[in-house]
């Protein structure tokens, strides 16, 4: 469940801040890593796994670019 959490975000997202937090009229959060939920979450961590798992030496396969194989 923690997998897509905390993956840099890639475009500016805002939100309105939770309930319990003290803030003034009109004012938002500025969302700076993924959160559970959030629909470019799955898509971030896939990146970064994968930037990892290529700098570490394996390559992605031709039939199919999510498995990946260490020559």
């Amino acid at each position: 469940m923690n997998a897509y959490v905390g993956s840099k975000i890639d475009k500016k997202i805002l939100m309105h801040p939770p309930e319990g937090v003290e803030h003034q009229p009109g004012q938002v959060c500025e969302i700076l890593r993924s959160l559970y939920g959030l629909k470019q979450s799955g898509r971030l961590w896939n990146l970064k796994i994968t930037a990892y798992i290529k700098k570490i030496g394996f390559k992605p396969t031709t039939a199919d670019p999510s498995v990946f194989i260490n020559e």
